[in-house]
């Protein structure tokens, strides 16, 4: 009876062990339409809230655990299946005239003023897109900045998808966050899709 207990106590540890190992991605990441080459010794979690596809927690490694909470600075990518808007201009039109949506409530702090600092055109893979730059004061105060990539992949008789890459940072990390940032995205990769 012992040994069953301990066979049955150790199939349910290496199975949580299997589960955990699968929230983190190494070396690669993939999302729908897409595959992303990460720098060497960086890991991205797999979902680590219900907003994010994958998720770079520069605060602290969370090593493949849901997050708590969104932390001050991190790097997000989003993929949504988009049927409200046929063009980049018509989905970034919608995203400036609704600034508090830019930055998730749960970070903004201080007077919870949100300013769009500037815009203009990027590449995402081989994607027109465009650079919205956000500045906000975070929940410790500290002035804060959301940098955020979206581009819009259309589909002959689908609905388009939309990539959204951010990073959120403050104002004081923000040239070593951009860094990185811009090393990860230099491995986004359009796959296609199932």
């Amino acid at each position: 009876m012992r040994i069953a207990v301990v066979i049955l106590l150790l199939f349910f540890c290496l199975g949580a062990f299997a589960q955990t190992a699968t929230d983190v991605a190494h070396g690669t990441a993939t999302g729908p339409g897409f595959t992303l080459t990460l720098p060497d010794s960086m890991e991205m979690d797999i979902a680590p809230t219900s907003d994010l596809n994958l998720g770079l927690n520069l605060v602290e490694n969370t090593h493949g655990r849901e997050w708590e909470k969104l932390p001050p600075r991190f790097i997000g990518i989003v993929t949504r299946w988009n049927s409200e808007s046929s063009s980049l201009d018509e989905v970034v039109q919608r995203m400036i005239t609704n600034l508090p949506g830019l930055v998730p409530p749960e970070i903004v702090g201080g007077d919870g003023v949100i300013n769009l600092s500037s815009m203009f055109p990027a590449k995402l893979a081989d994607l027109p897109a465009r650079r919205l730059v956000v500045e906000f004061k975070n929940k410790q105060k500290k002035p804060s900045v959301r940098q955020i990539i979206v581009a819009l992949r259309t589909r002959p008789d689908a609905s388009p998808l939309l990539y959204i890459a951010s990073l959120t940072t403050t104002k004081a990390d923000f040239s070593q966050d951009l860094n990185l940032f811009v090393k990860l995205l230099a491995g986004f990769k359009l796959t296609p899709i199932q």
